[in-house]
């Protein structure tokens, strides 16, 4: 690690979570609002984000084929996949 900030990071969020007193159950209350809000950050995403990097490559081998947005679509699915 280069940077002290990630791992930083993490141990504020897991001492966050050990401190909480209990874990809410999960309703409708709390999981709809969390569920349409990663709907719409992954829609954007997949969308908007990725086609226009893949597209406006300078390698025109890159930007003109369609595996490579394929393949920048699925890897960034399943890395923002919990």
């Amino acid at each position: 690690m280069l940077s002290g900030v990630f791992p930083g990071l993490y141990a504020l969020a897991q001492a966050a979570v050990e401190y909480l007193p209990a874990v809410p159950i999960p309703n409708a209350e709390t999981e709809l609002p969390l569920a349409l809000i990663d709907g719409f950050t992954r829609a954007y995403l997949l969308c908007n984000l990725i086609p226009s990097t893949v597209t406006t490559n300078t390698s025109s081998s890159i930007s003109s084929s369609p595996w490579p947005l394929l393949l920048t679509s699925l890897v960034s699915f399943f890395h923002v996949t919990p």
